[in-house]
């Protein structure tokens, strides 16, 4: 798991998974001017800057392997667990102005417990039965589900790693 944060230049490759999670912003930079084999006009790559005030908005320093991991890829945070089931703080605190995103692993039957909001579930590894009210999902590596506010909880079964994507904590 890493951070990329806003700015920083990054692509994807064979072998590969990327579960990105955008804040809401007005700015996409496509630098690369072809995709998927086709010429991207300028209007599509820079957000509707002018192409050289874009190309500022990108971080391009060199790092070692080893200030990557130090700087982007942070450990998890254990949260909570018990026999079946472990939860982990993925984005760091100070991360957390646009959502929140855990994992969840799984090896057995676990009830999730009460969320008063919306929910995104990314099955990273293993499958996984998601029963809530009288509905039941399957899931498997690579599948995504989203619960909405109406779901305020739910119970999995299965061996599974699990990405929950919320939105932020609110002060009341």
């Amino acid at each position: 798991f890493f951070i990329v944060d806003a700015g920083m230049p990054h692509a994807i490759g064979p072998g590969l998974t990327l579960l990105e999670i955008m804040e809401p912003t007005d700015y996409t930079i496509h630098p690369e001017k072809y995709f998927l084999k086709r010429e991207l006009p300028a209007s599509k790559r820079f957000g509707g800057l002018p192409p050289e005030q874009a190309m500022k908005l990108f971080d391009c320093p060199v790092y070692t392997n080893k200030e990557l991991t130090g700087l982007f890829r942070p450990k998890p945070e254990l949260l909570t667990s018990c026999h079946d089931a472990a939860i982990y703080r993925l984005l760091p605190q100070s991360h957390h102005g646009y959502f929140r995103v855990q994992l969840v692993q799984i090896h057995g039957e676990w009830q999730q417990r009460p969320e008063d909001c919306f929910r995104v579930l990314f099955v990273k590894q293993g499958t996984v039965q998601i029963t809530y009210r009288t509905q039941t999902l399957f899931g498997r590596a690579g599948d995504s589900f989203f619960l909405p506010f109406s779901v305020s909880e739910c119970r999995m079964a299965g061996q599974a790693e699990i990405a929950v994507i919320m939105p932020p904590v609110t002060e009341s």
